[in-house]
């Protein structure tokens, strides 16, 4: 057994220099797989529409997910240094005279993070895919709440695209968001 609880510290330092690897790490893993209409952003920094995480693959009692596939909120519980990661499969459709670039951002409270938008292009109307996403690091309080939501003038589409199309042989993710805290406090 000390082997092993040696072994994890060990790997705890490669993540987090601490005295000892107390086994408190905090992590969720939401994604969807249905198609979304998120409404376009109301202005500079104003969230748009929010984006519904239904799927669930896992979450430690410290990031509350029960309404992550409801109104698309994420509670972190315990104060700390985090990690996340958002990726989407999105396009704009219409497209606009000129194009215009999409984009999403990360919410803290409604309130747009900075350094966490992600932003891609729909070149073509046949254009039905474009897959982008970002790795932020940031320090949340206890109770904190982020959303994932569009801050493009125009209505944005998220898409899940379907095993059999596209050339793909399984079902794309249309949304996914991953956190992980790296040092609680």
């Amino acid at each position: 057994m000390e082997h092993n609880h040696e072994h994890k510290k060990q790997l705890c330092k490669l993540y987090v220099e601490c005295d000892c690897c107390n086994d408190e790490r905090e992590f969720a893993q939401v994604y969807s797989i249905t198609d979304q209409a998120l409404l376009a952003s109301g202005g500079i920094n104003a969230a748009g529409g929010v984006v519904l995480f239904e799927n669930n693959v896992f979450n430690t009692p410290g990031i509350d997910v029960t309404n992550a596939g409801i109104n698309g909120e994420i509670k972190v519980l315990k104060a700390g240094w985090y990690t996340i990661e958002q990726e989407v499969c999105a396009n704009l459709n219409p497209l606009s005279e000129p194009l215009i670039a999409w984009g999403l951002g990360l919410f803290r409270n409604g309130v747009l993070v900075p350094g966490s938008m992600i932003v891609d292009m729909t070149l073509s109307p046949v254009q039905q895919v474009n897959n982008t996403g970002a790795l932020i690091l940031i320090f949340l309080a206890a109770n904190d709440v982020l959303t994932l939501n569009n801050m493009t003038t125009q209505n944005l589409n998220l898409n899940a695209i379907a095993a059999g199309t596209f050339g793909l042989n399984a079902q794309s993710n249309a949304a996914s968001l991953r956190i992980a805290s790296l040092k609680l406090v």
